[in-house]
């Protein structure tokens, strides 16, 4: 149960069009977004920004777009964002042996170089700050160009953000979720 009281029913109005254009996307209403309602900007500004890292960026790899978010989840524990990491990585075919051995990704053979480098940063990021070194950055290069590097560490603070909201307001893992996840 989330740590805060519902949103009123005319907060939960003023988002109605959100909340239609989200549900015919996902097939549900998201717990953390319906939260945010309570500050329709909030939740306007936090989608909007989400949109732009996931979709409008030099496209990534979609395992690396959707690995990332899952190992730092992992760390950070936080299991509405690992569900909802794993999810979207399987709808775009990121394959359950990745997920299943993240933790693993320096030496199995299952993971490219390109993913491990970028695993490498994020995984280093969750650990502790300032433990990404030039050397890790510079990795990068050898598999992506500067605006998919940037986009990486976008994805990385975002997914922060979405693991701290979640644990803060114990955003409980919707019912489609749970059904499609190998965390719960």
């Amino acid at each position: 149960m989330s740590r805060v009281l519902l949103p009123s029913h005319d907060e939960l109005q003023r988002c109605e069009p959100i909340f239609v254009e989200l549900e015919a996307s996902l097939g549900y209403r998201p717990n953390d977004y319906i939260t945010m309602s309570h500050e329709p900007q909030l939740l306007k500004s936090v989608l909007d920004l989400t949109d732009t890292v996931l979709n409008k960026l030099d496209p990534l790899p979609d395992d690396v777009k959707w690995l990332v978010p899952y190992i730092i989840s992992r760390a950070a524990q936080c299991k509405y964002c690992m569900t909802h990491s794993e999810h979207s990585g399987a709808s775009v075919g990121v394959s359950p042996e990745k997920l299943q051995n993240i933790t693993l990704y320096e030496t199995s053979h299952l993971f490219t170089k390109a993913e491990k480098a970028a695993l490498r940063i994020a995984d280093k990021s969750m650990k502790q700050s300032g433990l990404v070194t030039d050397q890790d950055m510079d990795e990068l290069y050898n598999y992506f160009n500067s605006k998919q590097i940037v986009q990486i560490v976008a994805i990385i603070s975002l997914t922060a953000f979405y693991n701290k909201w979640n644990h803060i307001m114990n955003t409980e893992l919707e019912i489609p979720s749970r059904l499609h996840c190998l965390v719960v």
